[in-house]
């Protein structure tokens, strides 16, 4: 039997290792994902798809006719009762309006360059590094673009692509919608016309088209993380936003994010009044690993290190008191998902994230070589989106 033909050939190489990682996403996510996209990750939510222009999701609000109630075999109209309808509610035309979110699939890429002579040694394990590395690069980023909070990113190319609201969201080609798009883009804040976004388009819908269950919850603190009496009313005004979130067993909020700054005054405020459960309690409050988080309210409350205190986050009562303020975000991870866009390796063609383009290039007027990866991915919601919040003011 004649043995395999096997080349040490860069490209060889640099092709192999590519297709190893980008099979596994799951594990580079947990090297590198940080906070965000590990917890997503481990609630089962990201999804390899097909390559597609857009993911859709349907999008029932209302629930049609109310039901009737009557005596068998007697006919007439009976009052209604507590909001029940009479019998000749009954219709012909349907009343729910049924319409689908949409969600375009963006696109990053990358150049992994490389000497065309390498190193002495162990090259199968320097070329493994070095992918691994932008690898590992791809899903750091993804996490930072997550959290920025300088635009709130819608995630459809059909919404408007310039705010004609302060802070609305838009939609920028190349970038994936991002939490400040999630929590802020065509809702309703209640604080005032300067705030009012339900009537921008967000994934293609309009909360004035379809109602407020379209719409995430939000509530403006006056919670300081930093004074013992303040850190009273931030956990109340948390307890609150928390509650108002609870829809069902599946439309609930299931994580926080805030800030480092808000996190510890929580813990602070927790510990003082001994209400930490018996395990993080045994640790100090911090819980176990470097990647701690706490319950509270029925959700984990975790902090990243992408999330600051600035006044994009801030949205109060009046546009002329705007400041600086932490951003507490609460995430449906039972609804949230990421849509990775499966591709074929090179090699064996089993399925994986990265898309090879070409072979390896030389750099036209250095000594290097390159080789260009693309992928595609984006954010949608499949369980609703009023299972969310923002808690602005905090701090400010």
């Amino acid at each position: 039997m004649a043995a395999t033909a096997y080349s040490y050939t860069i490209d060889t190489l640099v092709s192999s290792t590519l297709d190893a990682y980008s099979g596994d996403p799951v594990n580079l996510i947990t090297k590198s994902g940080e906070k965000f996209l590990n917890r997503l990750k481990e609630k089962g939510r990201v999804f390899f798809i097909k390559d597609c222009e857009k993911v859709r999701h349907p999008l029932l609000i209302g629930h049609g006719e109310d039901s009737s109630y009557y005596i068998p075999d007697e006919s007439g109209t009976y009052p209604a009762i507590s909001g029940a309808a009479q019998v000749s509610n009954l219709g012909t035309a349907a009343q729910e309006i049924m319409t689908q979110c949409n969600f375009s699939m963006v696109a990053g890429t990358r150049n992994i360059n490389m000497p065309q002579s390498m190193p002495p040694g162990d090259v199968i394990n320097y070329v493994d590094t070095l992918v691994g590395a932008n690898m590992m690069k791809i899903w750091n980023e993804e996490e930072q673009l997550w959290w920025e909070n300088t635009t709130a990113r819608s995630p459809f190319s059909g919404d408007p692509d310039s705010a004609s609201t302060v802070g609305a969201s838009i939609w920028a080609p190349g970038y994936p919608m991002n939490a400040k798009g999630l929590v802020f883009g065509g809702t309703d804040h209640g604080t005032g016309a300067t705030f009012l976004y339900s009537d921008e388009a967000f994934a293609g819908v309009k909360v004035d088209d379809v109602g407020d269950e379209f719409s995430t919850q939000t509530l403006n603190s006056v919670g300081d993380p930093d004074a013992t009496a303040d850190r009273l009313v931030l956990v109340d005004d948390l307890q609150s936003i928390i509650d108002s979130c609870g829809f069902s067993e599946v439309e609930h909020c299931t994580d926080i994010f805030t800030t480092k700054a808000v996190y510890e005054g929580l813990l602070m405020y927790l510990r003082d009044y001994a209400a930490l459960p018996s395990p993080i309690q045994a640790s100090g409050g911090t819980g176990a690993g470097w990647d701690h988080s706490f319950d509270f309210g029925g959700v984990k409350i975790h902090w990243s290190r992408y999330l600051t205190a600035g006044t994009p986050w801030d949205f109060p009562q009046d546009a002329s008191s705007i400041a600086a303020c932490d951003p507490v975000i609460g995430l449906n991870l039972n609804s949230l998902r990421m849509n990775v866009v499966a591709k074929p390796n090179s090699m064996d063609g089993k399925l994986g994230f990265i898309h090879q383009v070409g072979s390896m290039i030389p750099h036209a007027l250095l000594t290097n070589v390159f080789k260009r990866i693309a992928w595609k991915r984006n954010y949608s919601f499949d369980n609703g989106r009023r299972s969310m919040f923002v808690m602005t003011g905090v701090n400010d």
